[in-house]
């Protein structure tokens, strides 16, 4: 027990000289600046879509404001307990543990990435629990009457995407992407690579058979379209 208590106190003796250490130097990397620094870093294995970049940054833009009610200024500053009062501030404030999850993640990735320009000596969010979701939450099926009410409240446009969703499986995302030349009608096939394989480099095709309820569909929609998408104003 010596033992483990002579390390933690040597720990705590390199963090806090390292702390003050990183206070003298000229050159430390900003709370406020740290999202730019990230975005434009060559470290990152991989460029966000736009998309997913805005959600990014709105997590970001949420630790910057509680990191500027907290008086830190300097990445280097967020020590132990910072990361510990911010993550309960976050489960607080009611997100769902999927949600929670994915904030400390993308902390962890952006302080890992930044460490060496941000001169950190350790990643402190690496060492928050991840949230477990409970059994009763998440998504469930639709029970057969809910689809019944969708389908009769649907119309138009909205009503042929639902119709695609559940006889094919695609997405949304998917679906509001299908081109006129990925339906082959007379083999009775929609043809494309989902995103979700496209954005992981596996860029293969799924031929998802049509039934003829969605034929007779399509079909009618095909008639009063226009242009190679079916939906370009959805899309």
């Amino acid at each position: 027990l010596t033992k483990i208590e002579d390390e933690q106190k040597r720990e705590i003796v390199r963090r806090d000289l390292a702390k003050r250490l990183m206070g003298g130097m000229k050159d430390k990397l900003a709370i406020k600046s740290a999202w730019a620094s990230w975005t434009t870093s060559p470290n990152k294995k991989r460029t966000p879509k736009a998309s997913t970049i805005a959600g990014y940054e709105a997590i970001w833009d949420r630790f910057k404001a509680w990191a500027e009610t907290h008086g830190l200024e300097y990445l280097h500053e967020v020590d132990r307990g910072d990361d510990e009062r911010y993550a309960e501030d976050l489960w607080k404030s009611h997100v769902s543990p999927s949600t929670f999850n994915a904030h400390i993640k993308l902390l962890t990735s952006i302080f890992k990435i930044l460490e060496t320009s941000a001169g950190l000596t350790e990643n402190v969010w690496a060492r928050i629990t991840r949230k477990e979701k409970a059994p009763d939450q998440g998504r469930r099926n639709l029970t057969e009457k809910e689809l019944q009410t969708i389908f009769e409240k649907a119309t138009g446009n909205q009503k042929l995407m639902l119709m695609l969703g559940l006889f094919t499986g695609l997405r949304l995302g998917d679906v509001v992407n299908l081109r006129w030349a990925d339906i082959d009608a007379k083999l009775g096939f929609i043809v494309v690579v989902p995103m979700k394989v496209s954005r992981l480099g596996k860029a293969k095709k799924v031929e998802l058979p049509i039934h003829a309820a969605l034929q007779r569909a399509l079909e009618q929609h095909r008639a009063n379209a226009d242009g190679e998408e079916l939906f370009p104003a959805e899309r």
